[in-house]
């Protein structure tokens, strides 16, 4: 099943969060970042493109802080688990290395962490390393603080520890001497209704013997009293014993000291430098320039006088964390923020382009009914995005992507009617995106700003994701949740509210958020609101709703009355965040859960065939840290279910109670979302953008009925492409392709082209999934039409697996080609074979022993008639059969000029002779006839353009043009074939007289006393 299901990124190539960045100390153009929770990613041409060197190599998904030795560049260390405790923060699994720059990845300790915000290797003894460990993020553990390892993280040794609350958020050596450094440790703690940023163990502290003994230094004169915050420090390579610092505190702000910590001074208290302390106070000093230093906020700011005054650096994204300089070449940069990694080689006055990192985070998505259908999705730290599920182009380029209204952090749904019209939400904010018009309203059912109120205070409380549905049946009505269910049946133009509040609605957690020093209400911690609503498929009058504190209900009656279904035994506070209401058995719906932020990492999920009144667990065969965030019940086969979850995607097909992974070729990464739309799987993930599961027939046919005999399956209707664009790639070897106002970089790989920063379109073809009970000797599939007429046969011959086991092949969807003429030159390449038309097929499978058949249906895409497509077919046969006479009379032609050459060269006869002459009119002849048929001196397109393209390329040619054509065929093009028609039998006419001629050679040879030319051609082959 592995090498039958695989994986397909569709994009967007739009870079999500970093917070980890470094450099290669002297490569000037090889730079690495590590996402949040997208793995870890190379670039060796200073961005131009980017490759991961984690996926199947290092066991993490989300990387916190990376660090590359100086000694010797191929040891690179990441510690994962970010230290930006944002609320759906995803956690880390530890410390790992490499010592070959990527290629292996060894795991190396410290991985009930969770999240790691430095990592530090000593500048001459890459085997010592320093580690500033945060901790759990929604509970207290004991492995976070400062650890060491001297021996390449086969030991390691806390050398700072305060208390299970407070873990360390900065980490610095002094880059004058190593054994000195300097730790900012923070007090923070998580919980699904607060965020508390500082407390009495945050503080800074300086150890001189390599972390043996450390001295606080939180009292020294200068500094403000506390409590403090988060601690962002850095030690300038230019001055020694310059430190700058940026300090969350009542009074905090950014502060230097010129003896290594034990004085300070204020150099600002600016706003723009102190916005959201926890998210960012990333300071970071110019390693040649003493007084210039910069700070990472919202904006890139840069100050040229110790941090008394900044400017704004222009970057291509907002919301910076992390920054690398060249300790010998400051205008050497990388920058991670939360649209990516970029790189500047000239101090921040241009960046790379962060439109070519496909680590987009996503909560949920939809999925619309065109063809071909488009995904939607929010992305984190960005807007809205829409994405084609496939391109009619040779790959998904940036030019097909849009953004749809919403924003950041919400649901998003497609109207069942209108394609057109896109919902979407961003914390509190609800919009109705018209496509076609390009237009926006805000529908928001309550439109208060809400920003910066505790929950308590709010007449309705909307989550930053707060949930939206639409029922698929008509009026269409539209939903929004908040404590309470909002109803629109007018696409948002007024609301209803439907229901009491569905949540436990505790007071004791709606208090505001931030702690006690800096409040951040931005609705993420808002607490007893709903998370989910589902309608069902089958009725809109059954409706279900989940709130962020562990409470499910129903309402069978569209609303009317609403009853408490709670599966029992549900932990308090348990976050629904799935509920999937059944395709197929009016009753059935399955309620996934979590309690990551209450720090359990199980996970839940559980099934009711009876509207809630009794409940199986469906969770028991999931690996113990797979947080689940959705469920979703397949549209075909009612067994076949499928659930995203933070470490990638699981299916089941008997309803729950068993699992197994589905993650071939997909990175280990979260998956928030799954849609199933068609034959396809569609997964958000929550680190590398889109990917899609093209063809679901093997699960949904092989895998629920166990069969063991011999058998064969074909999806039961597959779409007719038109025939995608070709990019003409001449001699380069790699290059762009515009796209509007961007361009998509492309490469050749044995003379195949490979976009590399663009979204893939599935392999072309129809497969055939065939299982075989016992290993064959010889096996044929036999491709027919309605009538039965064989289209195609391939055997074992053809690399038909012949073992046992489930074997995919694809079928091109094409009729045979023409027949070939080696060393032609076209200027589009061969003609490929025909695309079948729409309509019903057979596949036939044989062993020698058995025969089986199954049927398939073609469909043309809409609005295009089955009609057109066939004349479309008939045509290009038609051209296909001509132009394999062409290429069969220029071989005779060929055949016939060859023999006569070598037959002059081998026999001495008179030049007057009759013979000689007629063989010299012969040869003439032909040269004159094929040079008709086919452009002999061409050896590459480009000389096409030198000598004239004659009746193959010619024929070629309309054939691309037609198949280009998605309907029928124009007038023009019937009758520029029918004009090639006539020349190609003219031309067949006066070789059919030529032959005639060669025959009364031999005769006149026979008479002269020579011997025959011996060719056997008649006129009428």
């Amino acid at each position: 099943m592995k090498d039958l299901m695989s994986w397909r990124l569709i994009g967007p190539f739009r870079g999500g969060r970093v917070v980890a960045v470094t450099g290669h100390p002297w490569h000037s153009q090889t730079f690495y970042f590590g996402a949040v929770a997208g793995g870890v990613w190379k670039t060796t041409d200073a961005g131009i493109s980017w490759h991961n060197i984690s996926d199947q190599r290092l066991h993490a998904w989300s990387i916190g802080a990376l660090d590359i030795s100086l000694t010797d560049p191929n040891i690179l260390y990441a510690a994962t688990g970010e230290g930006c405790l944002r609320g759906n923060v995803t956690h880390g699994q530890g410390v790992f290395r490499t010592l070959d720059g990527g290629r292996h990845w060894e795991f190396q300790g410290l991985k009930d962490s969770r999240h790691i915000a430095r990592i530090r290797i000593h500048p001459s003894q890459p085997n010592w390393v320093y580690v500033a460990a945060v901790g759990h993020a929604f509970g207290p553990n004991t492995e976070r603080g400062v650890f060491r390892t001297r021996d390449g993280g086969k030991t390691w040794e806390r050398v700072l520890y305060l208390n299970p609350e407070t873990g360390a958020t900065d980490l610095v050596l002094d880059p004058f001497n190593p054994r000195r450094l300097w730790a900012a440790m923070y007090q923070v703690k998580r919980e699904p209704w607060n965020f508390t940023s500082g407390g009495p163990g945050s503080g800074l502290w300086r150890s001189e013997d390599g972390g043996n003994t450390w001295t606080n230094l939180s009292q020294s004169p200068g500094l403000p009293h506390g409590p403090f915050g988060r601690i962002g420090i850095s030690a300038s390579g230019a001055q020694e014993d310059l430190l700058y610092m940026s300090l969350e505190a009542p009074e905090g702000g950014i502060f230097m000291s010129r003896d290594g910590g034990d004085h300070w001074e204020l150099a600002t208290q600016d706003p723009e430098v102190r916005q959201r302390p926890w998210y960012f106070s990333h300071i970071f000093a110019d390693p040649k320039v003493s007084g210039t230093v910069y700070v990472l906020n919202f904006e890139f700011l840069r100050s040229t006088d110790y941090g008394r005054h900044f400017e704004s650096i222009p970057t291509p994204h907002v919301d910076h964390h992390d920054l690398w300089i060249d300790p010998h070449n400051s205008q050497r940069m990388i920058n991670g923020h939360d649209g990516g990694a970029a790189v500047s080689l000239d101090g921040g006055q241009s960046w790379s382009t962060i439109l070519n990192q496909p680590t987009a985070q996503f909560y949920h998505l939809a999925v619309d009914h065109q063809v071909p259908p488009r995904v939607y999705g929010t992305q984190q730290d960005n807007s809205s995005i829409s994405v084609p599920l496939r391109s009619f182009k040779s790959a998904i380029t940036v030019a097909e992507l849009g953004e749809v209204g919403g924003g950041e952090s919400g649901y998003i749904v497609v109207h069942p009617a209108h394609n057109h019209i896109v919902f979407a939400g961003n914390y509190g904010l609800l919009t109705r995106y018209n496509q076609h018009e390009g237009t926006t309203r805000v529908i928001t059912p309550w439109p208060e700003d809400q920003a910066g109120h505790g929950a308590g205070s709010l007449r309705y409380r909307f989550n930053w994701t707060f949930p939206i549905a639409i029922d698929p049946h008509p009026p269409y009505a539209l939903y929004a949740g908040a404590q309470v269910v909002f109803r629109s049946l007018d696409e948002g133009q007024s609301w209803d509210v439907m229901s009491p509040d569905l949540t436990r609605a505790d007071p004791n957690k709606m208090e505001p958020s931030g702690g006690p020093i800096t409040k951040d209400n931005t609705s993420v911690e808002y607490f007893g609101t709903l998370s989910v609503i589902a309608i069902s498929p089958l009725t809109g009058e059954e409706i279900w709703t989940g709130s962020d504190d562990g409470r499910v209900h129903c309402s069978r009656d569209g609303g009317q009355t609403w009853h408490d279904v709670t599966p029992e035994g549900t932990p308090p506070w348990t976050f629904i965040s799935g509920i999937e209401p059944s395709h197929h058995v009016p009753g059935r719906v399955y309620v996934a859960a979590n309690r990551y932020k209450l720090d359990d990492l199980s996970p839940y999920l559980w099934r009711s065939d009876d509207y809630g009144h009794t409940w199986t667990s469906c969770h028991s065969d999931f690996p113990v840290d797979a947080v689940v965030r959705i469920v979703r019940e397949d549209t075909v086969n009612p067994h076949l279910l499928f659930s995203g979850t933070e470490i990638g995607v699981f299916y089941s097909p008997d309803m729950g109670h068993h699992w197994f992974t589905l993650n071939y070729e997909l990175p280990l990464v979260p998956v928030h979302d799954l849609m199933v739309s068609g034959n396809s799987l569609v997964a958000a993930t929550h680190g590398r953008s889109f990917w899609v599961l093209d063809d679901l027939t093997p699960l949904r046919v092989f895998s629920a009925s166990n069969i063991d005999g011999l058998a064969v399956a074909v999806a039961p209707t597959q779409m007719i492409w038109p025939e995608p664009a070709r990019l003409s790639t001449e001699d380069k070897r790699e290059g762009f392709v515009s796209t509007g106002p961007y361009t998509t970089r492309w490469k050749l790989a044995n003379q195949r082209v490979e976009f590399v920063d663009a979204g893939q379109n599935p392999p072309e073809g129809i497969p055939i999934y065939y299982q075989l009970p016992d290993d064959v000797e010889h096996l044929t599939i036999t491709i027919k039409d309605s009538e039965g007429v064989p289209i195609t046969t391939v055997s074992e011959r053809d690399s038909l697996a012949v073992c046992k086991g489930l074997h995919c092949w694809r079928w091109s969807g094409r009729y045979p080609e023409a027949e070939n003429l080696d060393g032609a030159v076209f200027r589009g390449g061969r003609m490929k074979g025909p695309l079948a038309p729409p309509g019903t097929y057979i596949v036939e499978l044989a062993t020698g022993k058995d025969t089986i058949n199954a049927t398939f249906q073609t469909v043309p895409l809409p609005h295009t008639s089955a009609s057109d497509l066939q004349q479309r077919w008939k045509l290009l046969m038609d051209i296909r059969d001509t132009l394999s006479e062409v290429h069969h009379l220029f071989k005779d032609m060929v055949t016939i000029r060859d023999t006569l050459d070598r037959w002059q060269k081998n026999n001495d006869f008179i030049i007057e002779s009759d013979s000689a002459k007629l063989s010299q009119h012969i040869l003439e002849q032909i040269d004159l006839l094929s040079n008709q048929l086919n452009q002999s001196k061409a050896v590459s397109p480009k000389d096409l353009l030198n000598y004239p393209i004659q009746l193959n390329g010619k024929l070629t040619s309309l054939a691309r043009w037609v198949a280009a054509t998605y309907g029928s065929p124009t007038t023009a093009m019937h009758q520029a074939f029918a004009d090639l028609h006539r020349r190609v039998l003219e031309i067949q006419s006066s070789w059919e007289s030529l032959i005639k001629q060669v025959q009364e050679l031999n005769q006149l040879l026979y008479t002269e006393g020579y011997t025959p030319i011996g060719v056997r051609i008649q006129a009428d082959d």
